[in-house]
């Protein structure tokens, strides 16, 4: 809480290799050698003093290992900041907050290191060059509550960015989602396991909200309260939200704008940014969000599950009778097909081809029709989904949260389909977005009028 790209350090592409030589030279700590841990010295008061780089760490805590790399992660999170907002790194040399990590509150309250004018907190709070957060249970998730933290410093102090709570705490939560291993750092990381985020929780709370029908549209997220963020319930959505504006290639652009300085009430952030993101076009964002709930999980692939409203290639027309053909990505989400069918019509969809997937596991080669030895959500693994999604002209009272994206058929191999509405064919095949990108192969849908 406050008071108002994938990054990886070490990469090898060409671009990263310049970045990372400009960040050897001014943070050669963090980049060029081994980063060590800082050695705590004991205050007169008795509270513990780790000193980094860019941080001041303060705890009543006994030292252990994991207290002594906070100052190094911190240390490593302030180029990959500067990388994200695009901050000039050389002019953070001399930046630097000062953190307290309490185990007993009231030992920082009577220690004059807990100000009386703070409002209630839950986890963590950040003003000015300080901030505060509890202990907690797991490594995981007392760096996260760090690097929550130390992102509202960073975008006060640096970048002295405002915006409603969904959006500030929204990006804390985006950029303190994290890796940290080999002593090396990632923010914005998806982790692949829940065992690799103990006491995160937010994935979830989200698949809990959707399976109970108690999901939110993307504007209720945006008009989220103050008093909501006194529950972790708060922090998940505002996640969610940043998550999927940011790494969703259509609207990524426009969402990284807004960290700009800005004084704004919450309703005229939200209602310049909605129609920031309605400007961009080709597509619907809120029902592109309700695919997204439904599918996050961990391992979740954002950006690979974006829906492809545009077809990359026209339909093949075969002439006559025999309909149209069209490719199938197995790698990529729902995707327009370009076929234009019309209501109470019957159509002969067939598919053919090949394609591997699961490489990273024990490789699995299948058909349209799926393998039956395995499933997911409910279907046979690799089984071809498709849906008619109507236009806007015939959607009648469709809403987001009934497209018919979320409610697919199976088409396998051979299917006769008789939309009730007309509209447009989508595909995809069965499968978790997380587990498509090392698919290998090709399928080729043909849909005819039936005679």
């Amino acid at each position: 809480m406050n008071s108002s790209a994938r990054l990886i350090l070490g990469a090898a592409s060409p671009t990263w290799s310049i970045c990372a030589l400009t960040l050897c030279l001014l943070f050669p700590c963090a980049n060029c050698q081994e980063a060590h841990a800082a050695e705590p010295t004991r205050a007169a008061d008795g509270f513990w003093h780790y000193e980094g780089k860019h941080l001041t760490l303060i705890t009543d805590i006994e030292p252990h290992p994991a207290l002594a790399e906070l100052t190094v992660v911190f240390d490593q999170a302030v180029p990959l900041w500067a990388e994200y907002f695009q901050v000039d790194v050389a002019t953070l040399r001399n930046w630097h907050l000062t953190g307290h990590l309490m185990s007993v509150e009231a030992r920082f309250r009577n220690g004059g290191y807990l100000p009386d004018d703070l409002p209630p907190f839950l986890h963590g709070y950040q003003r000015g060059t300080e901030f505060w957060f509890r202990e907690q249970a797991s490594d995981y998730y007392r760096r996260h509550l760090m690097l929550h933290e130390g992102t509202h410093g960073f975008m006060h102090q640096v970048l002295h960015s405002q915006g409603p709570g969904w959006y500030m705490e929204g990006v804390a939560e985006l950029l303190a989602t994290h890796e940290w291993a080999d002593r090396q750092l990632r923010l914005n990381h998806l982790p692949e396991r829940k065992e690799l985020v103990p006491d995160w929780g937010r994935i979830r709370i989200l698949r809990d909200a959707y399976a109970s029908g108690k999901t939110r549209t993307l504007r209720e997220v945006m008009a989220t309260t103050t008093r909501e963020f006194q529950a972790v319930e708060g922090y998940a959505w505002s996640w969610a939200a940043a998550a999927f504006l940011d790494a969703q290639p259509q609207w990524s652009a426009v969402f990284r704008t807004w960290s700009d300085p800005r004084v704004l009430s919450r309703d005229a952030f939200n209602e310049q940014a909605w129609a920031a993101l309605q400007a961009v076009g080709g597509g619907s964002i809120e029902e592109a969000w309700q695919i997204f709930l439904q599918q996050v999980d961990y391992g979740y692939d954002i950006a690979a599950d974006a829906i492809q409203y545009q077809p990359s290639a026209p339909p093949r027309n075969l002439g006559g009778n025999l309909g149209w053909q069209v490719d199938v990505d197995p790698r990529a989400g729902w995707q327009a097909t370009g076929i234009l069918l019309d209501a109470n019509r019957s159509y002969h969809v067939t598919t053919t081809g090949r394609y591997q997937i699961m490489a990273g596991e024990r490789p699995w080669h299948s058909e349209a029709g799926g393998i039956t030895l395995r499933y997911c959500d409910g279907r046979p693994l690799g089984a071809l989904l498709g849906a008619v999604r109507p236009s806007a002209a015939a959607s009648g009272v469709e809403t987001p949260a009934s497209s018919a994206l979320l409610s697919p058929i199976e088409l396998g191999t051979e299917y006769q389909l008789e939309p009730s509405r007309s509209g447009e064919l989508f595909v995809r095949i069965n499968e978790r977005a997380g587990q498509r990108s090392d698919n290998v192969g090709q399928l080729t849908v043909q849909v005819a009028p039936s005679n």
